[in-house]
């Protein structure tokens, strides 16, 4: 991973001749806000201009410096950095949040940090003393960026243009003896201090307690990198986390492409993400994918793989929930060319992604943080072709479909589905996982012949003997939802019979009995009585089958789904 990312750095390097980790704008309407200190007049004042092309790189924009690191950055979209105190009044800490304080300190002696150390002699952060600039900065809801401007002896000085400042931002640190673990180089920084909160953060190197049984002299055993594979790590990741990262409901994916280094810059377009679900946006037609895949694979006469790391950045640290390395990429073709078959076969409208399947599962959203744990089980599985138990499933699935029912998920997107939608999107992951050879399962999809039927659409599913008896009770379960639908029951009230958290061979027979009462209050069963009759034949006979709690639920929600989906199309053609 590290070797692609020093690469990725490396393309960068060649584009321009400063090696500084440059951060994008995702706005580019709005002002850039010169805050000017003239240090002939003694006064500070703002200068707004338009915002223009590749005013980033041109003003060295690298973010903010959080944590506990000095705020090297004049260039900003927080003026606290600049003037020193924030909205509200309160100064920043001077030594290390207060950019031209840091500046100072170290181009000390330099013709620049007099020019910096002159303007510090009179100027202080206090928003009384600076009332005028101060309340016309905190007005300007336009400005996207700031950055310092200062007059001395009639001269103009940008200081974010000023060569000894942005040799300052690239400076790597003190070097030791030691051995690259990238290149094999001799010296190696001290501490490679990485960028708060980027991906480098993995190896967290400047926190002593975080290397255990290493004396002080040998720290760099545990991460060594030289200042030239560390300046190329920087750019490579900065590149990654800007122009490489899929969102799939509260989580990223950071995709790192495994190329040889001279199909890198003629195939990375393969790795743009998507934005839409499907983890790159080829993937969203994966039979161009395909044949760019395959053309790809001619030329480097290797496969292209790419390393998938989901994590989300801290404001010092990197959070890692999983790194998935060496993916191929014509896998994850496979893999969405079975979700759009099944789709398909099932007569979806869409074509479900990765961002369905996390919707699908029981992902925790909270104040605290996320736990995608399930989600990140199964798309290791999927990617990597690693079965999967059969009872996990149901569990995760019935899970997911039980907080939906009652409103509790604490995923976003699951709550976006409805019961029955969700449903039917699960089932189309199960019989695509049973394609894929993750795991055996007890149904198919519904072939093309007559659907007309309840039971003919079970038995073209796959679904024999019990199960079978369990899909009918779903039908008949929808036959009831209809009725109280009519009767302005949009909660369906029979749903509230059906135990979420599973349900036993015994618990199905009395959710059957229950059921042929709501029929007959609703004076429907006379319609209906051969499928509950024959769903009580097969559960009896082949009570062996419902050995799964969690599958017999989901079997029944399933002949639901499928039936209440069929009532609103006809519904909806007939209005």
């Amino acid at each position: 991973m590290f070797a692609a990312l020093r690469e990725i750095g490396r393309l960068g390097s060649e584009e321009s001749h400063e090696k500084l980790p440059i951060k994008e704008l995702k706005d580019n309407e709005g002002s850039l806000c010169y805050v000017v200190f003239d240090d002939d007049s003694k006064t500070v004042s703002l200068e707004r201009v338009e915002l223009y092309e590749d005013v980033e790189r041109d003003l060295a924009f690298m973010g903010n410096y959080g944590g506990q690191k000095d705020q090297l950055g004049v260039t900003t979209n927080q003026f606290k950095y600049v003037l020193g105190f924030d909205e509200e009044g309160k100064a920043v800490k001077r030594e290390k949040k207060f950019a031209l304080q840091v500046i100072s300190q170290r181009l000390k002696g330099t013709e620049l940090g007099n020019i910096v150390d002159s303007v510090l002699s009179w100027y202080t952060p206090d928003p009384d003393k600076f009332k005028d600039v101060f309340e016309k900065v905190r007005n300007s809801k336009d400005c996207k960026l700031y950055t310092v401007k200062i007059l001395h002896n009639g001269r103009e000085v940008i200081l974010a243009k000023e060569k000894e400042y942005r040799s300052l931002l690239s400076a790597s640190g003190e070097t030791v003896e030691g051995t690259c673990q990238i290149c094999g180089s001799n010296q190696v920084l001290e501490n490679p201090d990485y960028p708060n909160g980027s991906i480098l953060k993995i190896f967290i190197t400047d926190k002593k307690g975080f290397l255990p049984h290493l004396f002080e002299d040998n720290v760099t055993l545990a991460h060594s990198v030289c200042p030239s594979c560390r300046s190329l790590l920087v750019l490579g990741s900065n590149y990654v986390e800007q122009r490489l990262v899929s969102s799939m409901g509260a989580i990223n994916a950071y995709i790192i492409p495994d190329l040889p280094p001279r199909g890198l810059e003629q195939f990375l377009k393969l790795y743009e993400p998507s934005l839409e679900g499907f983890l790159l946006k080829s993937l969203e037609d994966v039979r161009n994918a395909e044949k760019e895949v395959d053309d790809a694979a001619r030329d480097l006469s290797v496969e292209p793989r790419l390393t998938i790391l989901f994590g989300k950045r801290q404001q010092a640290k990197f959070k890692v929930w999983r790194v998935i390395p060496e993916v191929s990429y014509l896998r994850l073709i496979a893999v969405v060319k079975t979700f759009n078959r099944s789709a398909s076969l099932l007569r979806f409208s869409w074509s479900p992604s990765f961002k369905d399947l996390y919707a699908s599962l029981p992902v925790r959203e909270t104040r605290d943080g996320v736990d995608p744990r399930y989600f990140l089980d199964f798309f290791e599985a999927i990617v990597l072709d690693y079965p999967l138990d059969p009872s996990f499933v149901y569990k995760a699935f019935t899970e997911s479909l039980r907080c939906r029912r009652y409103e509790t998920c604490e995923n976003r997107e699951t709550m976006r589905r409805s019961l029955e939608d969700l449903v039917l999107l699960q089932h189309i992951f199960i019989y695509s996982m049973g394609l894929l050879g993750l795991m055996s399962v007890s149904s198919a999809l519904p072939r093309e012949s007559d659907r007309s039927r309840a039971g003919e659409i079970a038995e073209s599913m796959g679904l024999k003997g019990g199960r079978k008896g369990l899909y009918l009770l779903g039908y008949l379960t929808a036959q009831v939802g209809k009725e109280q639908a009519k009767k302005e029951d949009k909660r369906k009230a029979i749903l509230d019979r059906i135990d979420f958290e599973g349900m036993d061979y015994e618990d199905v027979k009395v959710y059957a009995n229950r059921l042929a009462e709501s029929l007959r209050d609703y004076n429907v069963l006379q319609y209906n009585e051969a499928e509950l009759g024959e769903a009580l034949r097969l559960i009896e006979e082949d009570s062996g089958s419902l050995r799964n709690p969690q599958e017999n639920v989901f079997l029944i929600l399933l002949g639901y789904s499928y039936t209440t989906k069929q009532i609103l199309e006809s519904t909806s053609h007939r209005e």
